[in-house]
């Protein structure tokens, strides 16, 4: 049976009609959209395009400039919906736009395609809708604040990660939030933290070292950069059958992940599951946990930075505190013409002490005039000068006058 595609357009233009959808096509280089039929009736368009600031000006005062900004950060975002009242043919309606997809042309030029329809009015909206952004917004500010708070007091990593977890749990009604993290030389993924509810049972031993080509187009969007976002596992493309048995045996209704990352790559992922309920996320959902999860990545590795330093720092340390021969650090004393005139003992070891006959407390910390004879004080600041000045090391034979030991010296500047 063949279709008649005339028949075939006048069902769509119908669809269209009755769902009141239409579509929207972007160009983030001329600042145009190219508009569908229905758009264009809705919005009176005399043509089938529309400036970005002339759609602007279609929005409602009150939401304007929040939803020009949201939708200029397009080119940013991999995900994009927005529920707002505008100016048409029909009066003040509420529509909602969704963002579809992105790619660019030929020319190079990004393009997004999406979808405008036209919604009842929101419940929210009838009682105060901006008072009620205005409070949800401060009160995700105040929970971003906080986790910073926890990342900046708390002495361990994981406590201060746990809190955080917490209160984004707290916040969905989650089921279950949690950090995966890559490992690239095995191809593997693994479960480094997670917080549940109390009737969820925890999979963070399940999900340890599992091959990321167990779920490929899951790792896919991940290591893409791309959020993924699910109102419900029918959201799933039919590509990802293997993530559908992965969600569906953990009773997952519904979930947001979103990739984390470091200035060269994608290190692992962010995840809210929902488990108890089907739920529909909004760009300010997105938006918040997007930066949520830029805070963690960029704590984190702040402090395995921090705890990998200290490691190094303990290890050299202690390395020097034990080596059989002795080690001095000095620091350079400058007079107003930047020329050395003495240098200050930073740091020494113990058997750097015991050949100079100071007690360690008090030969650290010392002016080298304090432990050289003045007969010798000029010649070794100039050839310490010198060292430094040349990027030169220097072999000696030096004798000390209150021990009359007398050591091998090899002096760099470093």
């Amino acid at each position: 049976m063949q279709i008649d595609q005339s028949l075939d357009i006048e069902r769509c233009r119908l669809l269209t009609a009755t769902a009141q959808i239409g579509w929207w096509e972007a160009n983030f280089t001329t600042h145009r959209y190219l508009c569908s039929d229905f758009v264009c009736q809705l919005l009176g368009l005399a043509s089938t395009t529309l400036t970005f600031s002339d759609f602007g000006y279609l929005i409602r005062a009150d939401y304007r400039t929040r939803i020009g900004n949201e939708f200029l950060s397009i080119p940013e975002l991999e995900f994009y919906e927005q529920t707002f009242p505008i100016h048409s043919t029909q009066g003040v309606v509420w529509v909602r736009s969704r963002l579809g997809k992105k790619w660019k042309d030929d020319n190079g030029q990004l393009m997004a395609y999406g979808i405008l329809q036209v919604v009842d009015t929101p419940e929210h909206a009838k009682f105060g809708d901006i008072l009620n952004q205005f409070n949800d917004l401060l009160f995700r500010q105040h929970t971003i604040s906080h986790s910073l708070r926890n990342f900046l007091k708390e002495d361990r990593l994981d406590d201060a990660i746990s809190y955080v977890l917490k209160d984004v749990l707290e916040l969905f009604r989650g089921g279950r939030v949690y950090i995966i993290e890559y490992d690239d030389t095995n191809n593997t993924q693994s479960c480094t933290y997670e917080v549940v509810a109390p009737d969820v049972t925890p999979e963070i031993n399940l999900l340890t070292n599992v091959p990321t080509n167990a779920t490929p187009w899951w790792t896919e969007q991940i290591k893409a950069d791309k959020p993924i976002l699910l109102n419900s596992l029918a959201d799933l493309p039919k590509e990802a059958h293997l993530e559908f048995e992965l969600l569906d045996v953990q009773n997952i209704t519904s979930l947001m992940v979103v990739p984390l990352r470091n200035a060269d790559n994608v290190w692992g992922y962010i995840g809210i599951d929902l488990t108890n309920r089907h739920y529909r996320w909004t760009n300010e959902d997105y938006q918040w946990f997007s930066s949520l999860a830029n805070i963690i990545s960029i704590c984190i590795s702040l402090r395995r930075a921090k705890d990998k330093v200290e490691r190094e720092h303990t290890f050299m340390d202690n390395l020097y505190r034990h080596l059989p021969m002795g080690y001095v650090h000095l620091t350079a004393i400058l007079d107003e013409q930047k020329v050395p005139t003495d240098y200050f003992i930073t740091d020494a070891n113990q058997f750097g002490a015991e050949l100079s006959g100071y007690p360690l407390e008090k030969f650290k910390r010392k002016l080298i005039s304090e432990v050289y004879m003045p007969q010798q004080l000029k010649r070794r600041i100039k050839m310490l000068a010198d060292i430094q000045d040349q990027d030169h090391f220097v072999e000696i034979e030096e004798q000390f006058v209150h021990t009359g030991k007398t050591c091998h010296c090899i002096v760099y500047s470093p």
